[in-house]
């Protein structure tokens, strides 16, 4: 697998398992992705860690983002 199809992979799996939990309650599932991702999709933690953490730090970002401006 190429890298594009190893982080697309991940971020599918991601936004799937998090499309209805809260953005503050996320990171409580980065174990659980992480686990998945090496067991189930046989990519290396290594590997998944970064794009988990990564994609966790847009979300959040992102979030905020929403925040200030419903506030404005």
């Amino acid at each position: 697998m190429n890298e594009n199809t190893v982080q697309r992979r991940v971020i599918d799996f991601i936004e799937d398992v998090l499309q209805d939990v809260d953005v503050r309650d996320k990171q409580w599932f980065i174990p659980a992705i992480v686990s998945h991702c090496v067991c189930s999709l046989g990519i290396r933690r290594e590997v998944v860690e970064p794009i988990v953490n990564t994609w966790m730090e847009h979300s959040m970002m992102e979030h905020l983002r929403i925040q200030s401006l419903e506030r404005a």
